[in-house]
């Protein structure tokens, strides 16, 4: 959420060799502008996802989602599954309800909530980070804390935590809260499209076992998991 492209880059290179690709910023983020309307639930950007695709007039095409698009990815194969060839799932889960929390004892199910309060203190968060992502020590500091593996890639990652940090701090925060905090049960049940279901082993936001859950949860789907990856897996 609020990311630009710079995660994707280097996965992308050889793909777009070869077939089309086609992105879009989030409503309301990136080059978006202010959206037009209030909502930022999964189904709105469902909405989006589709109004791309009618607008390059593309029948079908294959989803590929990285944290919490999946959700939109998930969202967009259930209710028009006639658009969706595959899905490509990359440490990204199907929201993470507090309840999460209270039943798997995932940190990670807290954060979404922690996003809905932050809201209140956007106009200050928002300097901060953007001070923070300027400093060119980060990528180290990150490092040291294992939620980014040695061999990460430092400018994709400078890149992506800038682009984060040219959003409208509020805007962003609501998202994040809709998208991973808001979960629906029978969502796997719908998805028909096959499925790779990609996993970082030392991912602690989307987890290998929230991974494995919705590979299990999807009726055609691979598991694939990287051992030594985390949730930056991409870079």
């Amino acid at each position: 959420v609020g990311a630009d492209l710079s995660l994707w880059y280097r996965a992308l290179t050889d793909v777009a060799r070869s077939s089309p690709v086609v992105t879009w910023d989030h409503r309301g983020l990136g080059e978006s502008g202010a959206p037009a309307s209030s909502r930022m639930d999964p189904e709105a950007h469902a909405d989006d996802a589709l109004a791309v695709l009618d607008h390059f007039e593309l029948d079908q095409a294959v989803v590929v989602a990285w944290s919490n698009g999946g959700r939109i990815a998930l969202e967009l194969a259930a209710s028009s599954p006639h658009r969706v060839a595959g899905l490509v799932l990359v440490c990204a889960g199907y929201g993470q309800p507090l309840e999460r929390f209270a039943r798997n004892l995932e940190p990670s199910a807290l954060l979404p909530a922690v996003a809905a309060l932050a809201r209140l203190g956007a106009p200050v968060l928002e300097p901060v980070y953007r001070a923070a992502v300027a400093r060119p020590e980060l990528a180290g500091v990150l490092r040291q804390t294992g939620l980014i593996a040695p061999t990460a890639d430092s400018d994709a990652l400078a890149a992506l935590l800038r682009s984060i940090g040219t959003n409208d701090f509020r805007r962003l925060l609501t998202a994040y809260a809709q998208l991973a905090g808001r979960a629906e049960d029978g969502i796997l049940a719908r998805v028909t499209a096959p499925a790779l279901v990609v996993a970082g082993g030392r991912d602690r936001i989307a987890t290998p076992a929230m991974m494995q859950e919705v590979a299990d949860g999807l009726s055609d789907a691979r598991f694939e998991l990287y051992a030594e990856a985390t949730h930056l897996l991409p870079i």
